[in-house]
């Protein structure tokens, strides 16, 4: 595996929260080691419940973390970088018409020359069926939740379907309509801009193999990619005649003399399978990757390590970390 095999998010948030130029900072550093991609997360609003205001950096009484807008961010990264792909990572596709995420994405590309992706999902769901970090916030802004599926399904058709006429479309959907509309410029791909699909359900493979170049896995277990998501996206890629391969977002911390005993459980416990939790001595972390890797997973998305004080310094110290000791490790 060389660089480019890996993705990283940029969590901007935290206490006190990182400014643009913090943000650029990462961008470039990210650019300069050859990572493949660098997208910031669109969270407009998220739930007031005191456990996902631990996880995302809630400070106070504030019910969402302070943070700069993913749309004004992106074009600075563009600007500031030069190889490396930009955009959100993930994006709620319902949030507005899929019109203004069609013409901004598009602009993005033609700006950066080509570099835009884009991550769209529905929202994440705890257990049970229960509303997640972002559902909530959908609710708080009147938008409706039970359906967002669905209004994902059309918003996808808009979007890609404008990317890649050229000829005004027309589409009449249940919540989305588009009347004889055309969009200039449109991405320099004739395919259009890099899509990801964010979900690990059927109805997420069916997505990604529609409209995706791959569906992300937020981290997931080396059986549950094996055994489930491989045969399924493979079953959705033939249906659809599509191409997605298998992205999986982990945790990565490298750390020199590995983890000690509970570290893990007490600043990961939140983040799903341990599979996805490369936290540890650099062979440790290599290993974790490399069972996700050999599992079916095809690219690697690298989130920064848990909350910490200063989050943008530590996830400058892990990509140097990373590079140095680890990928050497999986080449």
């Amino acid at each position: 595996m060389e660089a480019r095999d890996f993705s990283l998010i940029v969590d901007h948030w935290g206490r006190p929260p990182a400014s643009h130029l913090d943000v650029i900072a990462v961008a470039r550093q990210a650019d300069e080691l050859g990572f493949y991609s660098i997208g910031v997360p669109y969270i407009p609003l998220l739930s007031d419940d005191p456990e996902l205001m631990a996880r995302f950096g809630g400070v106070g009484s504030l019910p969402f973390p302070y943070h700069l807008d993913a749309h004004v961010l992106l074009p600075l990264i563009a600007h500031e970088t030069r190889r490396i792909k930009v955009g959100f990572q993930v994006l709620l596709t319902p949030v507005v018409h899929p019109f203004v995420w069609a013409k901004y994405l598009a602009s993005l590309d033609v700006m950066s020359g080509g570099r835009a992706f884009a991550g769209f999902g529905v929202g994440v769901a705890r257990p049970h069926g229960q509303p997640g970090a972002l559902v909530p916030g959908l609710e708080k802004l009147g938008l409706p939740t039970r359906v967002r599926g669905r209004m994902a399904d059309e918003s996808m058709e808009i979007i890609t379907r404008l990317w890649r006429s050229p000829e005004p479309i027309t589409f009449e959907g249940e919540h989305f309509v588009a009347r004889d509309v055309a969009l200039e410029p449109r991405p320099l791909a004739p395919w259009g801009v890099e899509l990801w699909w964010a979900g690990q359900s059927p109805r997420g493979y069916a997505r990604a193999a529609r409209f995706a170049d791959r569906i992300e896995l937020e981290f997931p277990q080396v059986e549950f990619v094996r055994e489930v998501v491989v045969p399924g996206m493979a079953a959705a890629n033939a249906e659809h005649g599509g191409r997605a391969t298998i992205a999986a977002l982990i945790s990565l911390e490298v750390l020199e003399r590995g983890a000690p005993d509970g570290y893990v459980e007490r600043r990961y416990g939140h983040r799903g399978s341990p599979d996805a939790i490369a936290v540890g001595h650099p062979e440790h972390c290599a290993a974790q990757i490399r069972a996700l890797h050999e599992a079916g997973v095809d690219h690697i998305v690298i989130a920064p390590d848990a909350p910490s004080p200063d989050p943008i310094q530590r996830m400058q110290e892990q990509m140097d970390i990373f590079v140095d000791r680890v990928l050497p490790l999986l080449r």
